[in-house]
């Protein structure tokens, strides 16, 4: 896969912003991957843009009514609530970085729910070969898929 994507034009400029993006087909054998690979970074990026520009999605942000309240308090209230929500936001955007970089690294993390039982058996038979601890491991995709599902609800939020 080869991506290249343009800064964004001016409201003056008359040329197109550059977005040039060609897949291969071992792009899409493992798709998944491929796209976590591209996402994972971004997230990353855009996380550290959060943390320096103090940005948050306005649906995190509720609305309270400061009648009555001083200007100081009302602006303590404002800053109290918007470090909480700032503080929610980076902790979603954690568990979907860590989900892209569970998936991205091909579930490296689903090795710690396997115990060499019989090192003879053979590979393909996973119940004589390994203890697995199912428990675990499901936990374990749960935690992924939660962090996707993060992502794809949270979409449209991802810009500042």
């Amino acid at each position: 896969m080869k991506v290249r994507i343009g800064n964004y034009k001016s409201e003056r400029s008359k040329k197109p912003r550059i977005e040039k993006v060609s897949v291969h087909p071992w792009d899409t054998y493992s798709a998944d991957n491929t796209l976590a690979m591209v996402i994972y970074p971004v997230l990353v990026a855009y996380k550290k843009d959060v943390q320096d520009k103090g940005v948050v999605p306005a649906d995190f942000l509720d609305t309270v009514d400061v009648t009555g309240m001083s200007d100081e308090d009302a602006q303590a209230l404002h800053e109290k609530l918007f470090n909480e929500a700032l503080l929610k936001w980076e902790g979603l955007l954690d568990e979907m970085i860590w989900s892209f970089d569970e998936v991205r690294g091909d579930y490296a993390g689903e090795e710690a729910f396997f115990k060499i039982k019989d090192e003879n058996a053979d590979l393909g038979d996973l119940g004589n070969r390994y203890d697995i601890d199912n428990n675990g491991l499901n936990d374990y995709y749960e935690k992924i898929d939660m962090g996707l599902q993060l992502f794809a609800r949270y979409y449209r939020s991802l810009w500042w």
